[in-house]
């Protein structure tokens, strides 16, 4: 099985300098989210994101809204039959 264990060629993911990388397989992840989770657990706490992770997982989903925005109004346009106007793409999301 190829790296990312799917099978289809693998999975992969752009690094902070643009490069194509390898993404771990499920096995990998869930084993690293398991040894967090009980190093936290051994000393009494939760863990929970570090300032850097939190700003990329806003900035993420601030990308996955506005995909989704702009894919509800394609849908919504083809269904009434209207011409679908490409919006510009923005390469700063909007601040949430």
């Amino acid at each position: 099985m190829p790296p990312g264990g799917s099978g289809a060629g693998g999975r992969h993911g752009i690094g902070a300098d643009g490069a194509k990388r390898a993404l771990p397989d499920t096995d990998t992840v869930k084993a690293a989210i398991e040894t967090v989770l009980a190093e936290a657990a051994a000393r009494g706490r939760q863990p929970e994101p570090a300032a850097r992770e939190n700003t990329d997982l806003r900035r993420t989903l601030a990308l996955y809204e506005e995909a989704i925005r702009q894919l509800a109004l394609e849908n919504d346009a083809l269904r009434r039959g209207s011409t679908v106007v490409p919006l510009p793409t923005r390469s700063v999301p909007a601040s949430p």
